[in-house]
C-alpha cells in the first residue's frame, strides 16, 4: 500500500492505493498527477480549443455516462466484480476524458478493487459512487452553461 499525496481545489489531500504490480503503482501516480489538472487542459488536451467539440464532448459525457453509474450499482448489489472492473474501467476513462479527474480516480479504485474480487472495497466506494458522480455532473453543467460559445 502507497500513500499518494494529491492536490484538489487548493487543498492537499491524499490517498492510499493497492497496488499489485509496479506498473499499477505508476499509473496510479500518473493519475494523481493529472487529478490536479483543470477541466479545460483535460479538454483541450483531447479536443484543442475547439469549444463547439468541447461542448459536443461533456454532453456525450452527461448522456452516455448515467447507465455506467446505474450498471455499477446493479453489479453491486448482485456482488458481480466482474461488471465492476469493466463498468469502473469504462466510465474511469470517459471521466477523465472530460475532466472529472476526483470521478476517474475513484472509478480507477474501484476498477482495481473488482480485479481483486474484494467486495468489502467495491462496497466503500460504491458508497462514495453517487456523491462524486454527482460532483461531477454538476460541475459539467455549470462549465457547458459558463462556456457557450460566441
Amino acid at each position: 500500500m502507497h500513500y499518494i499525496p494529491d492536490q484538489v481545489e487548493g487543498s492537499v489531500v491524499g490517498f492510499f492505493v493497492i497496488a499489485f504490480d509496479i506498473d499499477e503503482l505508476r499509473r496510479a501516480k500518473e493519475a494523481a498527477n493529472n487529478a490536479s489538472r483543470s477541466k479545460a487542459d483535460a479538454l483541450r488536451h483531447i479536443v484543442s480549443d475547439d469549444m463547439v467539440r468541447q461542448r459536443r464532448l461533456l454532453k456525450k459525457f452527461l448522456t452516455n455516462s448515467d447507465p455506467d453509474e446505474r450498471a455499477i450499482l446493479a453489479a453491486a448489489a448482485s456482488a458481480d466484480t466482474g461488471c465492476i472492473t469493466r463498468t469502473a474501467h469504462k466510465l474511469k476513462s470517459s471521466a477523465r476524458t472530460v475532466g472529472a479527474m476526483a470521478l476517474g480516480e475513484l472509478c480507477h479504485q474501484l476498477e482495481l478493487a473488482g480485479r481483486a474480487n474484494d467486495q468489502v472495497r467495491c462496497s466503500e466506494l460504491i458508497a462514495r459512487l453517487e456523491s462524486s458522480f454527482d460532483a461531477a455532473q454538476t460541475d459539467i453543467r455549470k462549465h457547458l452553461n459558463l462556456a457557450r460559445p460566441g
